[in-house]
């Protein structure tokens, strides 16, 4: 498998979202870190897209099938989900700042340490809403795709108790599992 990494201009990805679906590209995700907007497509060609144009490629990996699921683990060291949670691997260092929850992840072979854009936000929007709930043990919670586990892992932490979490792979399923027990909280997989 090959990872193209491309640099591009803000105001194009919705266009190169939709010419990449219409052409039946779909193992991609655009990534902005410091105000720089990436783009990864993920293909078994190791010929990059004619879709995107060449000049913005900045890199080409190649990812051994054996290693992929756990590329994105290669150094993680923690990082902040939300300004009130801190996500680690078990036996990493923890941070500096005081933070109301710490989730231990185990980072290898499942997608979700909370650091992609979408699950941090999903951690925000589902911090605000159970700020302003009263009842928090009355609440149900539904993690679709879930991962690694570590929003349903937050609403655990923050006192959701009626949680359902699904994935259609299973090494995620074993791993959101061995994520919840990792932070104390008892799952029983059906």
């Amino acid at each position: 498998m090959y990872e193209f990494t491309y640099v591009i201009p803000s105001k194009l990805e919705d266009e190169y979202t939709s010419k990449l679906i219409s052409t039946g590209v779909t193992s991609f995700c655009f990534e902005k870190i410091s105000r720089i907007l990436y783009l990864k497509i993920y293909s078994d060609s190791s010929e990059p897209s004619e879709v995107i144009d060449q000049n913005y490629l900045e890199n080409v990996t190649e990812i051994q099938d054996s290693d992929w699921k756990n590329k994105w683990a290669e150094g993680y060291t923690g990082h902040e989900l939300t300004e009130n949670i801190f996500v680690v691997p078990p036996g990493t260092s923890l941070p500096e700042k005081k933070y109301k929850y710490i989730i231990q992840i185990d980072p290898e072979d499942s997608f979700g340490d909370g650091h992609h854009p979408t699950t941090r936000l999903c951690g925000d929007m589902l911090e605000q809403v159970l700020g302003q709930s009263r009842s928090l043990e009355k609440l149900s919670f539904l993690d679709i795709g879930t991962g690694s586990g570590v929003l349903a892992i937050q609403a655990a932490l923050s006192g959701v108790r009626d949680i359902e979490l699904f994935d259609y792979d299973k090494d995620s399923v074993v791993k959101a599992d061995k994520n919840l027990s990792l932070n104390g909280i008892n799952c029983f997989q059906k």
